[in-house]
This record gives structure tokens, sequence and C-alpha cells, in this order.
């Protein structure tokens, strides 16, 4: 332990439940605990899919395919203006109702046979409707999924009875993000990859900062070292389920392109502390970066004065995943705004996302050769401790 460090400082010994062995890298490998995390995990609990701006008037709708779980979920606004979820799949031969990823319908139709559905999922249509058996249209509506929203982020949970309401479900964290003004932020950008590694190899990518000086060695490593040392030591705070972590910067001197961006906006390296809400930043911190939380099981909220960074882990396999990044900003209100937001999405953001990507793909390949049976963490990694816990606990049941 360095001199520097005593046991007081150290966030996992606050936490005696995690322990400070060893973490097994079966979890990341088995075929049966993958099957075990989708029967325990991905078909009970809260799953964000969107946000509600996507679905802004009577008949927008998304599509959210849950690969893990075989689902595919359409996520629609009613005419009364309440956000619902229903299964796509038509009730009469099992045709997905839907074949896009988005868009506005006055009815959900069937492409196969033409049953046409109102937008609160009650069957409207069927075509020779005399001719079917004993049938009763109020029978045959769209089956329903369980829908709700915080601060307009819209969640789905696949149970037909949750355990929990949606609020219930986040918990402190409702309470701690309380008048963050997310409706602010509607300029959307996105990023989406298909990686070859288990999904929890790349949520642990983001769980820790030990690797920000030197895997962003060329994008920001300046912001988490001071002279080659890592000054990464964030505050962490852990929850029944989620987790929190507070990430420093250090001050360093902006390049040219980076100053123009700050010059006309907030960048992702220099803020603006006039507009923080008093949510941001809980601790006070002088070198405060951003506040991060990871929401079980696959959702994880970066904010800072300049965006709001929403990503998503979706299952594919045991050894793939596809992942969702996208980049919330306020609409720009001139040329030098909309360049601030263009370089923080093309000059950091992506260029930091690609580095975390890189080292992903050889983590599971080195895993699936077995030589490495367990990883050694530090405390720095400790929100990637509890992340294996709080899986392994479902999984167990």
């Amino acid at each position: 332990m360095d001199a520097k460090t005593t046991d007081s400082d150290l966030w996992t010994l606050k936490h005696p439940e995690l322990g400070t062995g060893p973490v097994s890298t079966e979890p990341c490998i088995s075929q049966e605990y993958y099957e075990r995390e989708r029967d325990s995990i991905y078909s009970k609990v809260w799953l964000h899919v969107g946000r509600v701006e996507e679905i802004p008037k009577a008949g927008d709708y998304i599509v959210k395919d849950i690969e893990m779980c075989n689902a595919s979920i359409i996520v629609i606004r009613d005419r009364e203006g309440s956000v619902r979820a229903f299964h796509n799949v038509c009730r009469h031969r099992a045709n997905k109702v839907i074949w896009d990823e988005s868009g506005n319908c006055r009815a959900l139709t069937c492409k196969f046979h033409g049953w046409a559905y109102k937008l609160d999922g009650t069957l409207a249509d069927v075509p020779d409707e005399d001719r079917f058996f004993d049938f009763k249209k109020e029978d045959h509506g769209l089956i329903p999924v369980a829908v709700d929203v915080w601060a307009g982020f819209i969640f789905i949970n696949l149970d037909p009875k949750p355990k929990e309401t949606l609020v219930e479900y986040l918990g402190e964290i409702v309470d701690d993000l309380k008048g963050y003004p997310f409706e602010k932020n509607t300029t959307c950008y996105a990023y989406k990859a298909d990686l070859n590694c288990n999904w929890k190899v790349e949520l642990d990518a983001q769980l820790e900062g030990y690797h920000a000086p030197f895997l962003h060695g060329l994008s920001a490593a300046q912001a988490f070292s001071d002279e080659g040392e890592s000054t990464f030591h964030g505050f962490f705070k852990m929850y029944d389920k989620h987790r929190f972590m507070t990430a420093p910067f250090s001050e360093h001197e902006l390049s040219p392109t980076e100053a123009m961006a700050a010059k006309y906006g907030s960048s992702m390296w220099q803020q603006d502390t006039s507009k923080r809400p008093e949510c941001l930043n809980p601790q006070k911190r002088k070198d405060w970066g951003f506040d991060f939380y990871s929401i079980f099981p696959n959702f994880q909220l970066l904010i800072n004065d300049a965006t709001v960074l929403t990503y998503n882990y979706w299952p594919t396999a045991v050894d793939k995943c596809t992942y969702e990044a996208r980049f919330f900003f306020p609409p720009a209100k001139n040329a030098g705004e909309r360049f601030s937001q263009e370089f923080n999405l093309c000059g950091t953001l992506r260029d930091v996302q690609m580095e975390d990507m890189i080292t992903v793909e050889m983590t599971q390949q080195a895993m699936e050769s077995r030589v490495l049976k367990e990883f050694l963490l530090q405390d720095e990694e400790v929100l990637v401790r509890h992340s294996y816990k709080v899986v392994e606990d479902f999984v167990n049941g």
C-alpha cells in the first residue's frame, strides 16, 4: 500500500460485505451463468430503453429488441399522451407488428394479414372476422409490457408482475438527481457498436478511473494525471443495486481547439459553474469533473456542465454485446455553441469511448483462454467489485 494511503482512505474496507479477495472471471465466460443472468436479471428488472423526446406526439413509437430475452418491445405514445409498451407480436400468427426501429402511425397494423391495433393496444380491426371461431376482439389485444418514466428516461420490465415500481427500484438515485433539468438537453447524438465481449467487461471499463491516465494517454491523460502520476481518486457511493462515482479532473492547459470550444460553450474539461444544478458535485469538490451513476444492470449516466451521456450494454451472447452511447446537449443557439458541441462529441468523447473499447475484446479473448481465473482489484476498482457482487446476488436468488 502507498505510504500516503491509510486504511481509513480505502473505500473497499468501508464495505466489508464486498471482501478484498480476487473476483472470478467465470461470470464473463460461462454460458450457464449467462443464461442465469437472463432468467434472474434481464427478465425481471427495469431496463432503460429510451427518452420521452423520442416519442413526443401521439402515434410516435420506438422498437427495442432485447436479444438476450428473445423479446421485441414497442414503446408508443397513445392518444391521451401516455407512454405504453407492448410485445411486438401480432396475436394472430405471431408476426412482428412493427418492422422498423421508429416512426409514427395511426394504428399498429400487422403486414401479414392486416390485423390492426389501436395505440392503446386494443384490437380494432380483423379482416374476415366472422370466419374465426368463438372470437372476441377484446380478448386479443397486444400483450402489454410494464413501462414507466423517470426524469424523461423510459424503462420497461419484462416481468408481467414487477416486484418493485420503477421509483422503488431506482431508490436513492431519484432524490440524489432531483431537480436536474434533463428535459433541456434535447439535442442528441448517438454511437453504437457490436463488441466481441461479455456485457460486464464493457460495463467494467466505465466503473473505474484507474486506467484513465494510461489508456487515455492520447485524448485525456492530462485531465486525470499530474506529471504522469494518477490523480484519479474518486468519491464512491454504493446503493443497494446501483452505484455512484464523482470523478476529479486535474488542472491542465487546454489545447487551442479545447480553448476555443470552451470559449463558446462548456467543454468536457472547462466547465461553466454558474449554471450548475445543485444536485451535481454533491461533495462540492474544487477538482470536480463529472458525476457518474451506474444503474443496474446495464444503464449508465454521466453528467457534467457540458453534457449528459448515457451508456447501455445489451448482452447478445455470452461473449458479445451491443454498446449504445448517447450524448445530450441543449439546443445550440449559434454557430459557436454548435462548434463546441461538435468538438465535445468528436474531439474528446468519441475518442475516449473508442479507447475504452480497445481493451475489452482483448480482455475477453484472454479470459477465454482460462489462463487467468480471477481478477485482482485495487481500491479504485471498488465499483467493479460491487457490480460483480450485485450480479452474483441476483443470479443466486
